[in-house]
């Protein structure tokens, strides 16, 4: 019996010169990291792209923290991929500048995006956009735009 995937052909799976033989976590839009090969919306994404992809967020986030203020590059550290605890890790230098504990995530899209499209063209003169969601059973949360937090805070 032969299972059709989702996916336009076998070379569009053999992206590191390996193939999955048994592709059923492909199939069923899941992730194998034994395979190497990860489900993006649209496509399969290696995992060591996707975590590449997640560092660069990282470190654009630590750039960010020490370019608006007197911090040196030991106050604020990009954590490796796969280390256990926050993204960005700050010195109690930074910590008093910056008392947040910093998750990055970086992903194709977020539903969010339309609502903070709104939220930017309902924006009043002189205002900054800033929208506020929240989940069933889940507490809100506020989203600005990263650049103006990083200048302002």
């Amino acid at each position: 019996m032969k299972i059709s995937l989702k996916y336009p052909n076998k070379e569009a799976m053999k992206l590191s010169g390996r193939l999955c033989r048994r592709n059923e976590h492909l199939r069923k839009g899941r992730s194998n990291p034994q395979c190497g090969l990860g489900l993006l919306k649209g496509g399969i994404m290696k995992i060591s792209s996707a975590k590449a992809k997640g560092r660069r967020l990282q470190q654009w986030v630590r750039d960010q923290l020490l370019s608006h203020r007197e911090l040196s590059e030991g106050d604020v550290r990009s954590t490796s991929m796969g280390a256990g605890g926050v993204d960005v890790q700050l010195s109690p230098a930074a910590k008093a500048l910056y008392p947040f504990s910093i998750e990055c995530k970086s992903k194709a899209s977020y539903a969010f995006y339309k609502d903070y499209e709104q939220a930017v063209a309902n924006t009043e003169e002189g205002t900054e956009p800033v929208l506020v969601v929240k989940a069933n059973n889940k507490r809100p949360v506020v989203i600005i735009d990263a650049e103006y937090f990083f200048k302002r805070w």
